[in-house]
């Protein structure tokens, strides 16, 4: 049977589309603002990515030991020794005097590398985008006092007339030949008799012993 209110004037028809257009209207308006409150998350998580992604990167330090090129490596000194000029040299040395470096210092890479980590840390307890009093905290209670206890130990008594002998180098790894012997032996699980050292290798081990005895202060 055939509604005759939908087809005349007057029927209710034209109430219905009516109160159906501003459904379709508030629907219309509801989905623009979950649009845009959509577009604000996404926005608000790309932001928060690049924060962390530059928190990451600021967390990340270059090694001394493995600078590569000559710029990087001069561009490294530059900075930390301009650290350790405004900020490591104020604290107390060794016996609780002024701040101490022997002279040497950049002679020993190690003691650079030292130093440089240090440097990194006290940026990011300091200036990082994680800078927080805990990180300065580890920074004055454990981190410079370590740096500063083994450089005293390792480096007190060396001055730069020691460098001037010709077996100041790095000795370099002893017994780096032997690498592809070993690697065979430890794709067995260990289980098989290790390589036995032959006549190079163990003059190879004198030489670097001697070198060794030589180099100590």
């Amino acid at each position: 049977m055939v509604d005759h209110r939908r087809l005349v004037p007057g029927g209710g028809t034209d109430e219905q589309l009516t109160a159906l257009g501003r459904d379709v209207e508030r629907t219309s308006r509801r989905l623009g603002a979950l649009e845009t409150m959509l577009a604000d998350l996404a926005a608000d998580v790309a932001a928060l990515g690049e924060h962390l992604a530059q928190a990451d990167a600021a967390d990340r330090m270059r090694s001394w030991l493995a600078a590569g090129g000559p710029a990087g490596a001069a561009e490294l000194l530059t900075d930390l020794i301009d650290w350790l000029d405004r900020v490591y040299l104020h604290y107390p040395g060794p016996g609780g005097g002024p701040g101490w470096l022997p002279s040497c210092w950049l002679w020993h890479p190690w003691a650079v590398e030292e130093l440089l980590w240090l440097r990194h840390a006290h940026h990011a307890a300091y200036d990082g985008p994680r800078a927080a009093w805990a990180k300065a905290a580890d920074w004055h209670e454990r981190m410079r006092p370590g740096v500063a206890a083994r450089l005293a130990a390792a480096l007190g008594s060396c001055e730069l007339s020691l460098h001037t002998r010709p077996d100041a180098t790095s000795p370099g790894v002893p017994l780096a030949a032997a690498a592809d012997a070993i690697a065979c032996w430890a794709v067995t699980g260990l289980k098989t008799t290790p390589p036995a050292p032959t006549g190079d290798q163990l003059t190879d081990a004198d030489d670097h012993a001697r070198t060794r005895h030589r180099r100590r202060p």
